[in-house]
């Protein structure tokens, strides 16, 4: 039996792939990884018992899901990274006019990947039971969009089975993560930069990015946010090609700031007010977390 007890699911992942997958440790910088869970996943302790053969890929993903989190090889740096899944401060802006190569941008809709239900099982009642089995399981969170429902016409249920979950407030936090995330119909997009725009983009960078193939409602183009999959070289310092897929569930940062830091008639975000209203007494909808 593999036993973990309430351990960082990042040291989890680091000790599967180095001790059990055979990944030299020289390809992770454990202190990258550190400082992501300390600053976005600090209660993401994990506790299994592994009673059975399983794949360290199989148990990696599991890790993955379950703390909210991406894993990737990136070939530059010759690093496996580590992220939670969380806004990034300052994405790369990448417009049709200035990058993006001409007739190189696709975009599709992915339906199969939609869920209007989330069932979460976790708090596994015995490391013998089969963990992809929902009565191995004493607990269950679920999150249902009635409204998503009655829009597509369709349930779309999905069910995540959690051995590594014994925690309320985690298996709750992934319903709602994964509720919103797949509440709406998925999009990926691909498009291809020349050499000179991919210094700051790469799979796991997030970026802004404008066509006239993807607009809003009324015709104007959407700067959206997306989470870049995959990058591969079409031909050696000319053109490279990305696939990504929309992020916009990541959020925002909002950052606090003095009153005279800024001007309230000038700056674009929320002004708020010691009560937390806009000063004209208009409660506004953001929340310290």
């Amino acid at each position: 039996v593999l036993s973990y007890e309430a351990e960082p699911f990042s040291d989890i992942i680091y000790d599967l792939l180095v001790n059990y997958g055979g990944i030299p440790a020289g390809y992770i910088t454990k202190t990258d990884w550190d400082d992501e869970f300390n600053t976005y996943r600090l209660i993401y302790n994990f506790t299994s018992h592994i009673a059975d053969p399983v794949p360290v890929q199989q148990l990696v993903g599991e890790l993955a899901q379950q703390g909210l989190s991406y894993i990737w090889w990136d070939e530059r740096v010759q690093k496996i990274r580590l992220r939670a899944e969380r806004p990034v401060p300052a994405p790369v802006v990448i417009t049709q006019e200035a990058d993006i190569v001409a007739d190189s941008f696709v975009i599709e809709e992915v339906p199969k990947d939609r869920a209007s239900q989330v069932y979460v099982y976790y708090g596994l009642r015995n490391p013998t039971l089969n963990p992809r089995d929902k009565f191995s399981y004493s607990l269950a969170e679920v999150r249902i969009d009635a409204e998503a429902e009655r829009q597509y016409g369709e349930a779309k249920p999905r069910e995540i089975f959690c051995r590594w979950i014994n925690s309320n407030v985690i298996a709750s936090s992934l319903a709602n993560a994964w509720l919103l995330k797949f509440r709406d119909v998925r999009k990926h997009i691909q498009f291809t930069l020349t050499a000179k725009d991919i210094e700051d983009i790469w799979t796991g960078d997030v970026a802004n990015v404008s066509h006239f193939l993807y607009v809003n409602f009324d015709g104007s183009i959407r700067v959206a946010n997306w989470l870049i999959t995959s990058a591969e070289t079409v031909t050696q310092g000319g053109e490279y090609r990305f696939m990504a897929e929309d992020n916009e569930s990541g959020g925002l940062f909002w950052v606090w700031v003095a009153d005279d830091e800024t001007d309230p008639t000038t700056e674009v975000g929320a002004w708020v007010d010691a009560s937390g209203t806009d000063g004209a007494g208009n409660v506004l909808p953001f929340r310290w977390l």
